[in-house]
């Protein structure tokens, strides 16, 4: 049912002529994530074509559940503009915005999960049109354990989406100056300035998750939900290991409650990337600060100086002071490496091979646990190292996916009469769809402002040539020998590290590397 999210929209744009404008926006923002806003949204659209197509009846649902302007603005993918649908596309957009609405409720009602939860752990309906209906338990699979979890996994889900829905609305009571009839996003932008920072999202100091449900909400919450899917997942992975012996004979129903859970994970992960933004900037702008301060103060001492900036004398800025709050943001930065470990666990399940998810997912729960600020640069270093290790895995298992599905496409494409204009996308949406997409998106809200605060840089010299080609590194000395060569592009150094390159000087630019390469003889730089 999640897929279907993404998928219905471009059928529901195609069949009304919907191109552009708050729709396209719209869509955007749905194929990068999806979050409750968006049943919301789907209602307002509903309620503006129900009046006429009023423009102030699509405002007055949205600030019912707490959305502004400014929220609509503060997404990944923005939607800045208002609908404008003319009265030939109402009809059919009416009918197609229905059925769509019911999409948006079973991924973000949890209905999808239910249905898959309750097929394995067995249930009963009766008076059905004069029929009984009986559903077993799936044996050897259902146990008190898994039953126990998996209805406290949909109990929590329920009062989640109950808590963030009462939040919304407290949000709107106290932006009463935003419920104003709005006629058009100027005019709800000036209405709502009281509340520019309102929306969902609440902060939290802590990411413990207290026994009591009550007490869970935002994204504590959302975190506690996502371990609790992972856990659900690990109890029922030896039987789908096992195949149709070990699920007698109901493999398929087990497959299904993963894949529910799988889309739970997913769908949890994209509606908190605007609570998880807030928290990295949190945990780095105190260090983002503290070293643009220090890096500003050694420029100024190298000019005063007089001292040249050849690539043989580069240094290292000083380290920079101890920040203010740094107990806070050491704290931001726990609750940061909590939410990756989750998302990388999640994906881990659903790859294979898994070897540097795993092995990134063990690194960050033990500096998830490290919450000394004495230490915050040093996690941050570290994170960045898994942050490209996790990179290139989840770009290596893209790469592999769309090799295997994109000649198919074509291929089947070709023979059923698909329009040749959809084929060469059909490998790519369905990586896009993919369980590592959210992981692949909150890998790339890190790494910027992670590097920026610990004063790094996007380019990183592993080897400063002596100047004669032999690949030995300078100890920056007094050699301001200007290194050139010829530029040789490899994705891997470890494919070059054996060559020798001495009958040309050649400086290498390589995507990645592990740290255990060697230099090859002949390369400068």
């Amino acid at each position: 049912v999640g897929q279907r999210i993404r998928d219905e929209i471009l059928a529901v744009q195609h069949r009304n002529g919907c191109k552009g404008g708050m729709m396209e926006e719209w869509h955007q923002k749905l194929h990068n994530n999806t979050s409750p806003d968006d049943v919301v949204i789907c209602q307002a659209l509903l309620d503006y074509i129900a009046a006429g197509l009023d423009l102030r009846a699509y405002w007055s649902t949205l600030h019912a559940a707490g959305i502004t302007a400014q929220r609509l603005a503060s997404f990944d993918r923005p939607i800045r503009s208002e609908p404008r649908f003319s009265g030939q596309q109402a009809a059919g957009l009416q009918r197609d915005l229905r059925a769509y609405l019911q999409t948006l409720r079973a991924v973000h009602g949890g209905d999808d999960l239910r249905s898959a939860a309750d097929n394995v752990l067995g249930f009963e309906q009766r008076d059905m049109k004069g029929y009984h209906i009986s559903v077993p338990p799936v044996p050897h699979v259902t146990s008190p354990q898994l039953a126990t979890h998996l209805r406290a996994l949909l109990a929590l889900h329920d009062h989640l989406a109950t808590a963030n829905t009462n939040n919304s609305v407290s949000t709107a009571a106290a932006a009463s100056t935003a419920t104003s009839t709005a006629t058009s996003t100027a005019a709800d932008a000036a209405s709502a300035t009281s509340a520019a920072a309102a929306g969902p999202v609440v902060r939290h100091r802590s990411l413990h998750r207290p026994a009591d449900v009550a007490s869970l909400c935002g994204l504590p919450g959302a975190v506690r939900f996502m371990e609790m899917a992972v856990e659900a997942r690990h109890l029922i992975r030896p039987f789908l290991d096992g195949g149709e012996a070990a699920c007698g004979g109901r493999l398929v129903d087990v497959v299904f409650l993963d894949l529910a859970l799988e889309s739970a994970l997913r769908t949890t992960l994209e509606g908190q990337m605007t609570a998880i933004r807030q928290l990295v900037a949190e945990a780095t702008q105190p260090y983002i600060a503290s070293s643009t301060a220090a890096a500003a103060s050694h420029a100024a001492h190298v000019g005063s100086n007089g001292s040249s900036s050849g690539l043989g004398q580069q240094r290292r800025p000083p380290p920079a002071a101890p920040v203010a709050e740094a107990q806070a943001a050491a704290d931001a930065l726990s609750q940061v490496l909590e939410v990756l470990r989750a998302a990388v666990e999640a994906v881990a399940l659903s790859s294979c091979p898994n070897d540097d998810l795993v092995a990134a997912n063990k690194w960050l729960r033990l500096l998830a646990t490290q919450a000394d600020p004495r230490d915050a640069r040093d996690r941050m270093l570290q994170t960045l190292a898994l942050l490209e290790r996790l990179q290139r895995a989840v770009a290596a298992q893209a790469v592999a996916l769309l090799g295997l599905l994109q000649p198919a496409a074509e291929q089947l494409g070709g023979r059923l009469g698909v329009r040749q204009e959809s084929l060469p996308h059909a490998g790519e949406e369905a990586v896009r769809g993919g369980p590592a997409a959210p992981l692949a998106q909150l890998l790339a809200l890190l790494e910027p402002p992670l590097r920026r605060a610990t004063g790094g840089s996007v380019w990183q010299i592993i080897s400063r040539g002596g100047g004669d080609g032999s690949g030995t590194g300078d100890s920056g000395g007094g050699n301001n020998t200007v290194l050139a060569g010829w530029l040789r592009e490899e994705p891997h150094l470890a494919a070059v590290q054996h060559e020798i390159m001495t009958h040309q000087p050649t400086v290498l630019l390589v995507d990645g590397i592990t740290g255990s390469e060697e230099i090859p003889q002949g390369c400068v730089a």
